[in-house]
């Protein structure tokens, strides 16, 4: 196959690419994947759409599958298996895509996921707390809508969504049910790990003796 060699033919140097041949270390062999070399006119032909690999353009001529392909009788045969699922060879039945996939050519592996419900990463579907749990869906989105993952209010974490988060959704303690600061309030601190902080900066005050007190004491004071 080679087009010029070193010393013998399995030593190319360089490939007739004009038949679909490129040099692999010192062999000549096909470029195209899914592909063999015909020897009968001596250029590499495509295998049929069924295999991965081949030594023949006929379905019996398959060496390996595409996905969704198992080999059966000398041919890569298709299973449908349906949404959600996948056909496992070694098993030879059909299996569930883990969860929240709906496309899927081996059980680890997702395609397409339910944006419903999860985000595909890295081949998996994570809800919005598998991501991280620091995030949760757009508590505002309809039961058919795309997830959105945003940040939690009222957890104790402060990622930078929102103005404040001290711990709890209550209102009148600085930061409000929707994690805002309040009027007459200052809220700081708040991380990744820690939690807001918040104090009272319009509460009255009075001097006494040079210690500060609240107004409300002054009468307890006289």
């Amino acid at each position: 196959l080679c087009l010029t060699c070193e010393s013998t033919a399995e030593s190319c140097k360089s490939c007739d690419a004009t038949k679909g041949l490129q040099l692999h270390g010192s062999v000549c062999k096909c470029q195209q994947a899914n592909s063999y070399y015909n020897t009968d006119d001596a250029t590499c032909r495509p295998c049929h759409h069924s295999c991965d690999s081949c030594q023949s353009g006929d379905d019996n001529g398959c060496l390996t599958c595409v996905n969704n392909f198992f080999f059966k009788e000398g041919r890569c045969t298709n299973l449908d298996c349906g949404n959600d699922r996948f056909f496992d060879g070694g098993l030879g039945v059909c299996v569930d895509c883990m969860d929240n996939c709906l496309v899927c050519f081996k059980g680890d592996v997702c395609e397409q996921c339910d944006s419903r419900v999860s985000k595909i990463k890295d081949g998996r579907c994570l809800t919005c707390g598998q991501i991280d749990p620091k995030l949760e869906r757009e508590p505002s989105l309809g039961s058919d809508e795309s997830v959105v993952c945003v940040e939690i209010c009222g957890d104790g974490y402060n990622l930078g969504t929102f103005e404040c988060d001290d711990g709890n959704k209550e209102n009148g303690d600085g930061c409000n049910a929707d994690c805002v600061v309040e009027d007459g309030w200052k809220c700081e601190g708040g991380s990744s790990s820690p939690k807001d902080i918040c104090k009272d900066t319009e509460s009255p005050t009075a001097v006494l003796s040079g210690v500060s007190m609240p107004a409300t004491s002054l009468e307890d004071a006289k």
